[in-house]
């Protein structure tokens, strides 16, 4: 219909012709839903039906798009346009689009009714209205299944009739007006063909053989039985490997790359004529014949992962769901390490900042997945000190886990973190219980994950890092990919020391408050996974807490059962001083002055490794010595002077190393009293003696007064700014003169500073 050729005027006030338009609430659900969709997309159609500046064919277009947004289903114009008749029909002018009744589809299928309310005529074709009324899952749209079934049902109510003595064209006449009445959708109501389909099936039924009338393989249509099954000739097998050999070692499992390259070697591939003919169809270079394609492509993603390695290989295997009901909290602590996706700055020792990610230890507990101890690193890689010293700090807070649940690495190979004691040293037990060393003879067990995927940390980790998108420095999960470029330029900016890296940056101990904070954060936050399920890991943790059966907890007086380790160390010159691993530790104080040259027992503990415990060899007299810090070669001229402190300080440390050794000389040499003869002189050559003596002892105070002054005057000379080759500094009158000069800069400074906005 177009623009130039004017619409019918429907006039009439009764429904089409041949049509009893079935009440509302009499038609299927499915009817209905389909009539709301008609509706929503013609009434703006119907109601601009007869604008002049519109045409009705334009109208007509517009239905049909809305109706193809509403459903997601193309429908062409022909049949909207009889849908719009058949509602300007059934409306009968009265222009009352609200009624969606007026929208069904011609012949409605009708809600199933109970087989009670039948007629007696229709009380033989029970079975039949059963299936009709409950056998469908969407009558008017029926499976092959559901379609044979029915035509097998109608077959035995029509051998019935016959059976009964009903003549066969009067059996099959009640069927028909049986069909049409309670299954019109089956035809749209057309009863010329459903006589041809019941003739159809019904010579189906009768020439099957027996056996197959019973089932319903003989109503089945025989495209359907078809489906699936090739005609062609099989491509050969040994063409197939060859073809998923080149594609998978030769072109990174791309099938489309491989045909090319295999047309190109052509018959030295050893692969059939027939088989490259496949090969060959099509002229676009990313064409792959149908038939290869489906019998090559999903062996060749079966076997991509074991080309590429082993974490391919563990992503494609599939995942084992695991069951966290059994569990309680602290009844199996996994740990992991991070390298956070946040930049932090540290002191590069060059007198500039150095920009890093360091290294988090997260430590969780498994069925809460709860955050309960973690550490920050700040250097590229962590040690076997770092994980023992947060596993102490869980035992101590939360008490003693069942399980430990470590990866692999470093986490299995240190003796520090399974409590065994490092080589040379032992662990510091006292009594005769506690001499069975090692986590595995308290009860705690240790399991080592094979795949990353298997540890709980992993997810925390993601959902963790989740919450740090919006910290200075991020630089994203991926940095090669995702990360920001306004960190990247920062980072330039900060390597080239154009900018300071607070403004672009955490310094260490502002990371170290920000990552806290986060992980409280975390903790807090309500998750709705199948583990915690609308709870928070702190509230998870404390509601599967086995009250029942709570954790073992240390406290600082069996501590050292499992913390420390013990060894004999020779005290030396330079105090103790041992290695664990790549670490060295140097330990000295005047603390230990009391030892030197002699053995005693040195208590290591890992999580504080700054302090040295220290008993003579019969475990008396305890004491404790700090861990010597390393200065710099040029720290004692620097001119930070927190460089030139360090340096005193260990300077101090030093001497105090040897403070007892001198002060017991001086007093040795005090107590060793000489004896020696008299001498026997005249009485002026004594005198003269007494007189060269005193005045020795006048000249040697004169020179140490002159040296005195001479170092008071250029000191006083540098704080007023005057040149020393200037002045005489063998004056007293110098001296004072400076040191006037002094005290005034000093009074004018004090002024200055007391006067209200003086910068």
């Amino acid at each position: 219909m177009t623009a130039s050729t004017p619409s019918p005027t429907f006039t009439a006030a009764q429904p089409l012709s041949g049509e009893c338009l079935p009440c509302w609430e009499a038609v299927t659900d499915a009817a209905q839903a389909e009539a709301r969709q008609r509706q929503g997309a013609l009434l703006p159609a119907l109601e601009r039906w007869n604008h002049p500046l519109v045409s009705h064919a334009e109208l007509e277009q517009f239905a049909a798009d809305a109706f193809s947004r509403i459903t997601g289903s193309a429908v062409d114009v022909r049949t909207v346009r009889r849908w719009i008749r058949d509602a300007l029909e059934r409306d009968a002018g009265r222009r009352d689009w609200s009624r969606p009744e007026i929208f069904l589809r011609r012949n409605p299928p009708l809600r199933p009714k109970h087989r009670a309310e039948l007629s007696a005529d229709e009380q033989s074709f029970a079975a039949l209205f059963d299936i009709i009324t409950l056998g469908f899952a969407c009558p008017g749209k029926l499976s092959p299944d559901e379609e044979a079934r029915f035509w097998r049902v109608a077959w035995e109510e029509y051998q019935v009739l016959i059976t009964g003595g009903t003549a066969p064209k009067r059996a099959k006449a009640e069927l028909l007006a049986f069909v049409l009445r309670h299954a019109n959708w089956l035809t749209q109501g057309s009863k010329n063909a459903l006589r041809m389909m019941v003739a159809r099936q019904f010579q189906k039924f009768s020439q099957a053989q027996p056996g197959v009338s019973s089932s319903a393989d003989a109503a089945l249509d025989g495209r359907n039985s078809k489906r699936g099954v090739s005609t062609a000739q099989p491509i050969p097998a040994e063409d197939i490997e060859k073809i998923i050999g080149y594609a998978l070692f030769d072109c990174g499992a791309r099938l489309a790359q491989a045909r090319r390259q295999l047309l190109r070697l052509g018959p030295e591939t050893g692969i059939s004529s027939a088989t490259l003919d496949l090969l060959d169809a099509g002229k676009s270079k990313s064409y792959v014949n149908r038939r290869v394609a489906q019998q090559v492509q999903p062996q060749l993603k079966a076997l991509a992962p074991y080309r590429l390695g082993k974490q391919a290989i563990d992503d494609a295997t599939p995942t084992l769901h695991r069951d966290y009901s059994a569990l309680r909290s602290m009844q199996i602590v996994n740990a992991d390490d991070y390298t956070m996706p946040v930049y932090f700055y540290l002191p590069d020792g060059k007198g500039w900042f150095e920009l890093t990610r360091g290294q988090v230890l997260l430590f969780i507990d498994v069925r809460s997945l709860k955050i309960i101890t973690w550490a920050l690193i700040p250097s590229r890689n962590y040690t076997a000190l770092n994980i023992r010293s947060a596993m102490n700090t869980v035992c101590l807070e939360q008490g003693r886990p069942d399980v430990w649940y470590f990866e692999r690495g470093i986490w299995q190979r240190s003796n520090l973190v399974k409590n065994r004691a490092p080589k040379s040293w032992r662990l510091a037990h006292e009594s005769q219980a506690a001499t069975e060393h090692g986590w595995e003879k308290l009860g705690v067990r240790f399991i080592h994950a094979i795949r990353a995927r298997t540890k709980p940390a992993e997810l925390v980790g993601g959902l963790l890092q989740n919450l740090m998108e919006g910290c200075k420095g991020y630089c994203g999960r991926n940095e090669r990919e995702d990360c920001p470029e306004e960190t990247k330029k920062a980072k330039l900016a900060v390597e080239g020391r154009r900018d300071h890296p607070s403004k672009h940056f955490y310094s260490f101990d502002e990371w170290h408050a920000e990552l806290g904070s986060r992980i409280l954060a975390y903790n807090d936050e309500v998750q709705q996974g199948r583990i915690l399920d609308g709870r928070s890991p702190n509230q998870a943790f404390e509601e599967f807490w086995p009250h029942d059966n709570p954790p073992v907890k240390f406290d600082p007086s069996c501590w050292h059962l499992c913390a420390h380790c013990v060894s004999e160390q020779k005290v030396s010159v330079d105090g103790i001083e041992f290695r664990l691993g790549n670490q060295r530790y140097h330990y000295n104080g005047d603390a230990l002055e009391s030892f030197r040259h002699r053995k005693a027992r040195a208590y290591f503990d890992p999580e504080h490794p700054e302090i040295l415990g220290v008993t003579d060899m019969a475990g008396k007299n305890p004491l404790f010595v700090t861990r010597a810090a390393r200065t710099g070669f040029a720290d004692s001229i620097s001119e930070d002077d927190g460089q030139r402190v360090a340096y005193g300080d260990a300077v101090a440390g030093q001497k105090a190393q040897v403070g007892l050794a001198r002060a017991r000389y001086q007093s040795v040499k005090a107590t060793f009293n000489r004896t020696f003869r008299k001498n026997i002189v005249d009485r002026e050559t004594a005198s003269l003696g007494r007189d060269l003596l005193d005045k020795r002892n006048e000249a040697m105070e004169q020179s140490t007064e002159d040296t005195r002054r001479r170092a008071r005057t250029t000191k006083l000379a540098r704080s007023v700014g005057v040149a020393t080759a200037t002045i005489d500094l063998e004056s007293p009158e110098t001296e004072q003169a400076l040191r006037r000069r002094a005290d005034r800069r000093r009074e004018l400074e004090n002024e200055q500073a007391a006067e209200p906005g003086t910068p």
